[in-house]
């Protein structure tokens, strides 16, 4: 049976039990460059120091803006495994980058400029300053240690990848978190200044879906699958894959020193108070968050690879053990230095996104006294038990009325917004909040997972979130039972500082009208829209933005090709199969499938799906009951935070 390039591509990283390669790319000395030699970041490439920073925190902000782990070789490995399909070089050619915003949300480098012919190898890339950019913010250029002059042919090089070209492409934190500021946006997307950038707001237009879709046509499933995502969103499971869909909403990374910490139990059984950096809740500080990124960006892939199947989730996982790869692969250590260092620059970074700093902001804004105290009341009410950083000492927060009546005389005090991160970094039940649950069902740093070690036990030994019914769109007069396992379906409150600049809303960048505009006006217009649709739930699309594949599909995987997608099937059936169990109920299904059609399978298909919530925008409905002249003041106020 033929196999699958991505089966081939986990058969090969399989093999490779030894742990990640010593040496590494030919060094570099900076010194040698004039441009260069002010640097500060050693081989990862240029960044002039921010000289309000420590030694440290500019170390940090190197490897944040800079440092790829390695993962350049994982991404060689897709190009190949999808036979120069999902090729970084391609993705990044020069003559497309007045583009690359507009196609997937790609900030450019300032420092690169679109060339007008190929480099020195013949390949179509920007030319920037530093050797190691790449043209693209979060995107890093490193040689290629595979490389040999005498065999390259770029010509040959665009229909045959097994080609090894003169530089390999990695990605970086900033990838998603370098983004267009709030308060001093671009002019024109595509040609930003460095002051246009913001290191921390998150690049809230981004469609990382966008780079896997290249591996596949339109045809296939998968590809409907991704075409599904909001923009804005990162599937942290994309590779290390737990066949849950988890679209997660890129939000700002900062005020880490002023962020709640709290008393967990570690997996040795000690207690340690920590910081809480993903939307579930699932990790325990920045450091161990750092890693987790850089492990999903590539780090060590061909120790981490076989402890999974990556992209495929095909086979059951295996933890991984950061002790056996610190021992086996060295860059593992490298990257924890790095990890340590990058908590100190987070920690330093606590800047504010306040539209009246912003250009032409204060025409959005009203300073009427009444619509303001109307809309803080409504706050107190309605919403700061969760999304406020102060809050009630605890012999009032074990009453609610106590604790409302608390939060309306605190929103009335002048510093009440100030160092108030406008959320309380807990965790909360999914199903009572009422959103959309993929993401809770993010299983990866569950007990026996891949991510088990970067987790506390207070975190996996969570009790399950409960049972619910779902809505059903093949049958809504019969909605569908579900329940979480132990552990799983919490949410950790979103911070709302700046939630005027960080529109659509809710966990998965769902409810609200993406308009991929950064500037002031832009912005505010999908705030109004999405706080509209957030107070309003009746004007949200709801089962109306239940997305549908758009043409007859079939698996990519050439395994689960006997499964005939038609046309508008819901996505949400497809992007959440449990396909370790369905495989084992394969026969079941082609024997009625001789017989009926795909419609009648479908009971069986929501069977074998581990979480079937089909409306991306529900949920949230704290407020509706307000008045109409309350929820518009509570909008007012919002924009001042």
């Amino acid at each position: 049976m033929a196999r699958s390039p991505l089966v081939l591509l986990t058969l090969a990283a399989g093999l490779v039990l030894a742990g990640c390669p010593k040496g590494g790319p030919p060094a570099w000395d900076p010194s040698s460059d004039p441009y260069l030699a002010d640097a500060e970041c050693g081989d990862l490439g240029y960044l002039p120091p921010d000289p309000s920073l420590s030694e440290a925190e500019n170390k940090g902000r190197c490897a944040w803006y800079l440092y790829t782990g390695g993962g350049e070789e994982m991404f060689r490995l897709f190009a190949i495994a999808t036979k120069g399909r999902m090729d970084l070089l391609k993705v990044l050619d020069t003559r497309q980058r007045g583009e690359r915003f507009a196609t997937f949300g790609a900030i450019n480098d300032p420092g690169c400029k679109q060339a007008t012919e190929p480099d020195e190898y013949g390949l179509w890339m920007d030319d920037c300053q530093d050797p190691y950019a790449a043209g693209a913010m979060g995107f890093r250029k490193r040689p290629n240690p595979k490389y040999k002059p005498e065999l390259w042919d770029a010509e040959k090089y665009v229909g045959n990848p097994l080609i090894e070209p003169p530089y390999r492409i990695g990605l970086t934190c900033g990838i998603c978190h370098l983004g267009f500021s709030p308060t001093n946006p671009p002019a024109d997307p595509a040609n930003p200044s460095w002051e246009n950038i913001d290191t921390v707001a998150g690049n809230q237009y981004l469609d990382e879906a966008f780079l896997y879709r290249l591996a596949v046509d339109e045809e296939h499933t998968e590809w409907q699958v991704l075409k599904s995502h909001s923009r804005g969103v990162v599937d942290p499971t994309r590779i290390a894959n737990d066949n849950v869909e988890n679209p997660t909403a890129v939000r700002a990374v900062i005020n880490f020193k002023q962020r709640q910490t709290f008393p967990e139990e570690m997996n040795d059984g000690s207690i340690q108070d920590v910081h809480r950096v993903f939307n579930d809740g699932s990790d325990y500080g920045v450091e161990t968050a750092a890693i987790r990124v850089w492990l999903n960006l590539g780090l060590c892939f061909k120790f981490w690879a076989p402890h999974h199947m990556p992209l495929i989730a095909a086979t059951p996982q295996r933890v991984f053990d950061m002790e056996k790869a610190a021992e086996v692969c060295e860059e593992f250590n490298v990257a924890r230095e790095h990890a340590r260092n990058l908590v100190k620059f987070v920690e330093s970074q606590s800047p504010t996104y306040r539209l009246a700093d912003a250009p032409g902001g204060e025409a959005y804004l009203t300073d009427d006294p009444e619509i303001l105290n109307r809309g803080k009341l409504a706050f107190a009410e309605k919403c700061a038990t969760c999304h406020s950083s102060k809050q009630p000492p605890p012999e009032i927060a074990e009453d609610e009325e106590k604790t409302i009546e608390w939060f309306r005389e605190a929103v009335m005090q002048d510093d009440f917004l100030e160092g108030n991160l406008l959320g309380d970094e807990r965790r909360y039940n999914a199903i009572e909040t009422g959103g959309n649950l993929q993401r809770a069902m993010n299983s990866n740093s569950g007990w026996g997972r891949i991510y088990e070690q970067f987790s506390s036990a207070t975190y996996k030994n969570q009790p399950s979130g409960g049972s619910t019914e779902l809505y059903n769109p093949f049958d809504p007069d019969n909605p569908i039972p579900f329940e979480f396992p132990p552990g799983l379906g919490y949410y950790k409150t979103f911070p709302i500082f700046g939630v005027w600049a960080f529109a659509p809303f809710l966990h998965n960048n769902s409810l609200g009208e993406y308009t991929g505009d950064p500037s002031v006006a832009g912005r505010v217009k999908a705030f109004e829209d999405a706080a509209e649709k957030l107070l309003w739930p009746e004007k949200r699309p709801g089962i109306e933005a239940i997305t549908h594949t758009a043409v007859d599909s079939k698996p990519y995987i050439p395994t689960r090709s006997w499964l005939e997608v038609p046309a508008g099937t819901p996505t949400v059936l497809l992007a959440n199969i449990d396909w370790v169990k369905l495989t084992l109920d394969k026969d079941t299904i082609l024997a009625r499938l001789k017989n009926e059609s795909f419609e009648e399978i479908v009971p069986l298909l929501l069977e074998h799906n581990l979480i079937p919530d089909f409306i991306p925008d529900r949920g949230h409905t704290y407020g509706e009951d307000l008045s109409d002249e309350d929820k518009r003041a509570l909008i007012e106020y919002m924009k001042w935070m």
